[in-house]
This record gives C-alpha cells, sequence and structure tokens, in this order.
C-alpha cells in the first residue's frame, strides 16, 4: 500500500526506470514512441494513483480514487491489462498487452509481465499464486493455482505453473512447468 507522497513518488520512478517510454521526455514521448507502450505506461500511472488515493482519509482522495480507477478501467478496455491496486509491487513492467492478475495474487518488486499472461487460481479453491521479487514471465505464460515462487524464477514462453518452486533464479519451461536442465 502506497501511504503517502514520497513512497507514490518512489514508486512512479521505480516503475518508469523499467518502463521503455518512461525513460523519454513527455513531449518526445508521442513522436518516437508507439502509442500501444504509451497506453501501458498510462495504465501503470493510474494504478499507481489509485492506490496512493484508495490508502487516504477525506472527500478530495475518494474523488480522486474514483477518478483514477476509470482511468485505470478505460486503458485497461484499450490494452487488455487487468490488475487489482496493492498486488504489484514497485518497479512493474509490462511489455505487451493482455495481462490478467487476480486480486488475491501478491506480486513482488521488479516483476516483469511479456505479455499474454494469467496469474490467477485454479478454479477450485480461491488461493491465487505468490511471485517473489525479480519474477519474469514470458510471453504467454501462467501462473495457475495455490502457487508459491521464489525470487528471480523465470517462466519461459507459453509454460504454464501448476507446482511450487522454492530454489531462486531457476528457469521454468513447458505444460506443466518444470526446471529447465543447463548442460
Amino acid at each position: 500500500m502506497i501511504r503517502n507522497r514520497e513512497e507514490l513518488k518512489k514508486c512512479l520512478a521505480a516503475d518508469r526506470a523499467r518502463t521503455e517510454v518512461g525513460m523519454l521526455p513527455r513531449w518526445i514521448r508521442g513522436f518516437v514512441c508507439r502509442e500501444f507502450y504509451f497506453l501501458i505506461w498510462c495504465y501503470i500511472k493510474a494504478l499507481r494513483m489509485e492506490e496512493y488515493h484508495t490508502g487516504q482519509k477525506g472527500f478530495y482522495h475518494r474523488l480522486f480514487h474514483y477518478f483514477w480507477r476509470r482511468k485505470r478501467n478505460r486503458y485497461g478496455e484499450k490494452t487488455g491489462i487487468f490488475l487489482e491496486p496493492e498486488v504489484c509491487g514497485p518497479g512493474l513492467c509490462i511489455w505487451h498487452n493482455n495481462v490478467v492478475v487476480n486480486s488475491r495474487a501478491v506480486i513482488g518488486r521488479n516483476c516483469t509481465f511479456h505479455g499474454n499472461n494469467c496469474v490467477g487460481n485454479d478454479g477450485f479453491s480461491q488461493e491465487a499464486p505468490v511471485l517473489g521479487n525479480s519474477v519474469t514471465l514470458g510471453t504467454g505464460a501462467s501462473v495457475i493455482g495455490d502457487v508459491t515462487l521464489a525470487d528471480g524464477i523465470t517462466v519461459g514462453a507459453g509454460a504454464v505453473v501448476l507446482h511450487s518452486f522454492h530454489e531462486p533464479g531457476i528457469t521454468l519451461v513447458g505444460i506443466p512447468a518444470r526446471p529447465l536442465k543447463r548442460p
């Protein structure tokens, strides 16, 4: 939860540092960047602003909470991204569209989604995945069920993770996902 303005600035700076579009000055973004990357950055910014105003008290913050939620939903419709506030840690990086994350999931710092990702429950229980810090999900990767992934794990493109992995820094591939054996 973002409790004050300083935490909001730190969180936005961490997100901006890991996002291609966030590194460019505002007036150059419209000319150089593809509009889609700019929309993803706008989604992340609206998500963080909603998180900040959700944790504050008063009419002003309640009003802006609904304002930023509406903006987040509008950008989400355009990009196909669905993340609830207070699910992802600072340093979030989304490269492509169609990222869906369960509202009960917990995602650590500096996580990367490469697009067409699903992080959700298995349909039988309400438990959702817990992803550690610096986890990377390749294109089309899914993490389903009551799963815990350690820090630094990379989930390969198209892999489906159904079981927990507690060894940090491994690469998971296949359906169901298993550690990649290195020669």
